[in-house]
């Protein structure tokens, strides 16, 4: 990794050819996407906002003649640089100035709540959509629920994939920023990453809305619209917050000496059973947000 974010950082050229080709293969397999966004973080947080743009520019220019070579049209290069890097060369410039990684979680969950709100405004009843694109898939959906249960699926579904993109989208932006942060850590700053992210800490302002959304959608009853709105709100908050509780474990692995198994366990848990851990990460993180667990680290 160390070699790779070296060869990025070599030069203009290198960094838009590496950014436009992983970028390119990201249509193909898409978790090729977080590489070349990294990659674009790594030259924002090195060189700076201005570079960083430059080197997109030229990385679009290849994606462009990829994708009109390829599919005939350059639709798939301009989502690339406006749905993917653009988000990614944002966040990453303000990580640069402000060396907070809370302060990046925060814009990255207002650039996914703007997306959700967005694709509600386009799209309109967003539920209808998904809940009749979704029925054209209904077979593959029978595989986990019988005829009678088939139904109910698809609209617990439509129900969240609008959540599920806004935090789909958040999720890619700031893991590049981190990744492209590890790697600078690598370079120039060794240690200093794992160091960075233990200080991660939502503020209570932040907290209490997202805790008021949960009140809202598990317990009050609400019709569909500001339902579903709220869920959307919801999933992306708790992802932010996952972060945060994620920061407070790897605190206090870091400082008790507690040994990587502990995290090792704790990402296994996160990827077989992604819903439960991320909600008991979200509750550590809105207890800390008020109570600052990692002042009493010396108790």
């Amino acid at each position: 990794m160390q070699t790779l974010a070296a060869y990025i950082l070599r030069g203009r050229i290198q960094a838009a050819g590496f950014i436009g080709l992983f970028g390119a293969i990201g249509w193909i397999f898409p978790l090729s996407f977080l590489l070349s966004s990294a990659a674009a973080a790594l030259v924002v947080l090195k060189k700076g906002a201005r570079e960083g743009l430059l080197v997109l520019i030229g990385a679009t220019v290849f994606c462009t003649l990829m994708a009109s070579i390829r599919f005939g049209t350059p639709v798939l290069a301009i989502v690339n640089a406006l749905a993917i890097w653009l988000p990614v060369w944002i966040a990453a410039q303000v990580l640069r100035t402000s060396r907070s990684q809370a302060s990046v979680l925060i814009v990255v969950m207002i650039m996914s709540l703007f997306l959700a709100i967005g694709i509600r405004y386009f799209v309109g009843d967003i539920e209808v959509f998904w809940h009749d694109s979704l029925i054209k898939y209904a077979s593959k959906i029978a595989i986990v629920a019988n005829a009678e249960r088939q139904a109910d699926v698809i609209k617990v579904l439509a129900l969240i994939m609008n959540g599920f993109v806004a935090v789909s989208f958040g999720l890619m932006t700031m893991l590049s920023v981190l990744l492209a942060r590890w790697w600078q850590s690598l370079l120039f700053n060794p240690g200093g990453f794992g160091e960075e992210f233990s200080k991660v800490q939502i503020p209570a302002l932040i907290t209490v809305p997202i805790l008021v959304c949960a009140i809202l959608v598990t317990v009050v009853k609400l019709p569909i619209p500001p339902y579903g709105m709220l869920l959307d709100l919801l999933m992306i908050g708790l992802v932010t917050l996952m972060f945060h509780g994620l920061a407070v474990v790897h605190f206090f692995v870091r400082e008790k000496n507690l040994g990587n198994g502990w995290l090792v366990g704790l990402y296994f848990f996160l990827v077989v059973a992604a819903v439960y851990v991320i909600s008991v990460l979200a509750m550590l993180a809105i207890s800390d947000s008020f109570s600052n667990f990692r002042k009493f680290k010396k108790v």
